[in-house]
């Protein structure tokens, strides 16, 4: 390297500028070429600076330039010293200004409405389950027929009464225990409970007295009622008499039981005043002749179909047949 000259005033100047310099990007390098008349007043074409490692920066100019390398460069004031083709240059600080190149604004403006009307009505009543549906089956008692000569009735109400659920019609099915010789219809049969079905029943002649056990069913649920029917025989009257009356010693006389009441055919058996009892006479009417004066009496005994008994007596409700037989002057006995 060339030996420097350096006067004693700018010797402290250039001990700061080199301290300060310590801390540049570029560094000041030996001049080379024209002198400088003073800081501050370099020539046209002054001196070269370059970096630290010695790659050329540019020269001394006040001017901003772009070094080598792309990095922006401001340039500080730059002075010469010395002269004669001899000095030194106090280095200048470069400052990097750096200014993003790209401002970006972001805005991002979100604006969510969202509205939500939910509205549900919910009405709840609880209510007790129904229950199965249900009823009840009576009758209104036992049913007695008096059997006449023709037909008989009698009637038996089966009443229907509600208990729970949903009301549904109630059918009488089926009617057991009816004895031969009767018949029944059904009034009202399919009804809604409570209600009343009323059984009719017909009895003929030819039914058997007793008493008949009848059971009733109905449907749905198999409901049944029991009740008796009791057929009884028609009660017989019967009246008595004789004829001729009076009557004489060995003539015949007719005796005739007339009957009301009771179920024919009809069985007979007679009795009283020398009247046979074995057998007892058993035809209606009975024809007899006495050989003895004064009053006879006859009674008759009637039975009928049902084994009702009649008698033409007190007890039979009838009158006793009676007959006075007189001596006859022409009647003679051998």
């Amino acid at each position: 390297m060339r030996n420097l000259k350096v006067n004693k005033e700018v010797l402290g100047i250039l001990i700061l500028v080199g301290i300060l310099g310590a801390f540049s990007r570029y560094d000041i390098s030996q001049a080379y070429g024209e002198s400088c008349n003073g800081p501050g007043n370099c020539p046209e074409k002054g001196r070269a600076v370059t970096d630290s490692t010695g790659r050329y920066c540019g020269t001394c100019n006040p001017s901003c330039e772009n070094p080598p390398g792309g990095d922006q460069k401001v340039c500080g004031q730059c002075s010469c010293f010395g002269g004669g083709g001899g000095g030194y240059e106090y280095p200048y600080e470069y400052q990097y200004q750096y200014q993003t190149p790209y401002t970006y604004q972001y805005q991002y403006q979100y604006q969510y409405q969202y509205q939500y009307q939910y509205q549900y009505q919910y009405q709840y009543q609880y209510q007790t389950p129904i229950p199965p549906f249900n009823y009840s089956l009576s009758n209104s008692g036992n049913t007695s027929v008096t059997k006449t000569s023709g037909n008989a009735f009698g009637q038996n109400t089966i009443t229907k009464t509600y208990i729970a659920g949903n009301s549904t019609p109630a059918t009488i099915i089926s009617v057991s225990g009816v004895p031969s010789g009767v018949t029944y219809s059904i009034t009202n049969n399919s009804c809604t409970p409570t209600c009343a079905s009323v059984i009719t029943f017909t009895v003929s002649s030819s039914a058997p007295v007793g008493t008949h056990s009848i059971t009733v069913t109905s449907q749905p649920l198999g409901r049944t009622t029991q009740f008796n029917l009791i057929i009884t025989g028609s009660s017989i009257t019967v009246s008595c008499s004789a004829s001729p009356s009076p009557g004489l010693l060995g003539q015949n006389v007719t005796w005739t039981g007339v009957i009301t009441g009771g179920i024919a055919p009809y069985t007979y058996s007679w009795s009283g005043t020398n009247i046979p009892t074995s057998p007892a006479p058993a035809t209606n009417p009975y024809i007899k002749s006495y050989n003895t004066v004064g009053q006879k009496t006859a009674t008759l005994t009637v039975r009928d179909s049902d084994n009702t008994l009649g008698l033409c007596s007190s007890g039979g409700g009838g009158s006793v047949g009676t007959v006075y037989i007189n001596f006859d002057p022409n009647f003679q006995e051998f």
